[in-house]
């Protein structure tokens, strides 16, 4: 399990004394993937797609099981990278992704804020 230190789990903006009793745990997964023509965008995972719908957030350091089927939504996007950590180049599955999209902080000058929201397996 990942020794992330106590001070990181819960909100860094979240008062000490409030921590154990307004807290509560979120998920924030986040992708940079690449198409087939080389270009490159990085996507926030919604809590609604199909990578986390219906799956509670918890604290991960403290149930296996929620991390064994977080790791299982992850796999079919991941591949084997899930198991073998961090690689600077590392091929994962072709997929097709269903990518929603709107202006950064609802300004269009400020560029554009892109959501992963469901994805199939092609290869």
């Amino acid at each position: 399990m990942s020794s992330v230190p106590p001070s990181f789990r819960i909100c860094t903006n979240c008062d000490d004394d409030m921590a154990d009793t307004y807290a509560r745990p979120q998920y924030r997964v986040q992708f940079k993937i690449e198409d087939e023509e080389g270009g490159l965008l990085e996507l926030s995972v919604a809590d609604k797609c199909d990578l986390l719908k219906d799956l509670p957030p918890v604290d991960l350091r403290d149930d296996e099981d929620a991390l064994e089927e977080l790791k299982e939504r992850l796999r079919p996007v991941l591949g084997e990278l899930i198991s073998i950590g961090r690689k600077e180049e590392y091929v994962t599955p072709l997929l097709e992704v269903m990518v929603a999209s709107w202006p950064s902080g609802g300004e269009p000058e400020a560029g554009r804020d892109y959501i992963f929201c469901s994805h199939k397996l092609l290869q």
